[in-house]
């Protein structure tokens, strides 16, 4: 079984053999039905681009071309497969399929790796029933029966957006003095593909430099997510400009707060994407000096210059997006952290409100336990020969003239005053019981937790000591004399 395979480096290409990849006996007709491929191809100055090819016509178009090929080798090709393939990274499979631990390569995946040397770890880390995998980045020399540098390959994967599935790109250039460049991408986004045949069939002298369908590909990147950063940014500026940050209910602040984090995550994530991005295209950079520095022909000064200058706007424009990015994530921060105090501040001051006028209840309540009504009663007098004898002074009625018109003024003062009192309470209770939010539905709709009954004692009579009696009994007889 190892002869069906071609391993270049063990320490990374036994596992996917042992343990993930297999390649099938024999072929099944639903992967030939189901996986389809473009071949765009620059030969002599033209370009073409074949379509909706299966498997079998597919490898009539490469015959053809390597046939060519072998006829005039004069002149710079290039090569592009274009891979729709549901056994590797479709998204609409995602999770159809159960975890298996061994997996197997379809016939198409298993003719990429035989007949171009696409290395086994790039299929074995782009299966999606093996969860997220990050297929890195990888360049590798590869060397002709002579022992001589022939050709330089790599691969790496992008994400265009938060939600499309990662493309996977295997590339290989040709160092020889008939230069070709070789391409294999699954998943491409159309607007990728769109732009890269476009610029083959109307430009096709400038789409063989040397890296240039990275560019293509880098600049569609960045351009999605331009268009990702975009929408997020509407919707942050929609919550500064929009949003009010006082009247807001503790209610409305949660569910503002948790759209704010659903947008500070999608921030989070597609700051690591650019920065993925910008590390592939140091790679990129680092892989084509290593290709310029081994390549046995002269490039002219245009093939070489403006390839780099491309790299060097879509590095500018990567860092400038991710530098913005982290300013949404601290303004997203901050607009979470405002929300936050405001509802605790607001809180804090409904539980302040209570507590003021539990208080208040409480001093109330001490009041009428100690507002008391004391009535006097007269005894008689006890002469000494026993008799009991009321002596009563001539002037007597102006005693009840006087204390019984200013006794019902007290009285009456005392109950509008503490009638006001109470009044006053009971309006501040509902007050604060207005004020609440409306997620504090248990104790607004449950007034006695806010409410608190006051207790006020029923006046009573309290009869004095005798002392106290002979006392009173002293002072009236004298006021009466």
């Amino acid at each position: 079984m190892d002869s069906d395979f071609l391993v270049t480096h063990p320490e990374i290409d036994i596992r996917p053999i042992l343990y993930g990849l297999l390649p099938k006996s024999k072929e099944n007709p639903q992967d030939l039905d189901m996986t389809t491929l473009e071949f765009a191809e620059v030969h002599g100055g033209k370009g073409t681009v074949h379509s909706w090819l299966t498997q079998k016509s597919f490898e009539k178009v490469w015959i053809a071309n390597q046939t060519n090929n072998d006829r005039e080798n004069t002149d710079a090709h290039l090569r592009i497969i274009f891979v729709a393939d549901p056994h590797f990274g479709s998204i609409f499979t995602f999770g159809e399929r159960e975890h298996s631990s061994v997996q197997e390569l379809n016939n198409t995946a298993a003719w990429l790796h035989q007949n171009l040397g696409v290395p086994l770890s790039f299929f074995y880390y782009m299966d999606p029933y093996r969860g997220s995998r990050n297929l890195g980045m990888g360049s590798f020399l590869r060397y002709g029966n002579d022992g001589n540098l022939m050709a330089i390959d790599g691969f790496y994967q992008y994400g265009p957006n938060l939600t499309a599935v990662p493309a996977h790109v295997w590339f290989s250039h040709s160092l020889k003095t008939f230069r070709s460049s070789t391409y294999v991408i699954y998943n491409i986004p159309d607007g990728a593909k769109r732009h890269i045949t476009a610029s083959i069939t109307g430009h096709s002298q400038t789409t063989v430099r040397p890296f240039a369908i990275d560019a293509f590909l880098g600049d569609e990147t960045i351009h999605s997510w331009n268009e990702e950063v975009s929408t997020l940014r509407s919707k942050l500026l929609r919550h500064e400009n929009n949003y009010p940050v006082t009247g807001v209910s503790s209610s409305e602040s949660s569910l503002v707060v948790a759209e704010l984090h659903g947008l500070s995550q999608r921030l989070h994530i597609t700051r690591e994407n650019l920065n993925d991005l910008r590390e592939r295209l140091k790679f990129l950079s680092t892989v084509r000096q290593d290709y310029m520095a081994n390549l046995q022909v002269q490039l002219s000064a245009d093939a070489v210059n403006s390839v780099t200058e491309s790299f060097a706007l879509i590095s500018s424009r990567t860092d400038g997006l991710g530098r913005w990015v982290g300013n949404y994530i601290e303004r997203t921060g901050i607009r979470i952290a405002l929300y936050f105090n405001l509802t605790t501040q607001s809180d804090s001051k409904t539980n302040l409100d209570i507590a003021r006028l539990t208080t208040k209840i409480a001093v109330a309540t001490q009041r009428d336990s100690s507002s008391m009504i004391t009535m006097v009663f007269f005894d008689k007098e006890t002469r000494a020969d026993g008799r009991e004898v009321l002596s009563i002074s001539a002037q007597w009625w102006i005693f009840p003239t006087v204390t019984v018109p200013l006794t019902v003024l007290v009285f009456a003062i005392w109950l509008v005053w503490k009638h006001k009192r109470t009044s006053s309470e009971m309006k501040d209770i509902q007050t604060i019981h207005e004020s609440l939010p409306d997620d504090q539905g248990e104790e607004k709709n449950n007034p006695a937790i806010l409410t608190v009954p006051v207790v006020r004692p029923r006046a009573r009579s309290i009869e004095l000591p005798v002392f106290e009696r002979a006392r009173s009994v002293g002072s009236l007889r004298s006021a009466m004399s």
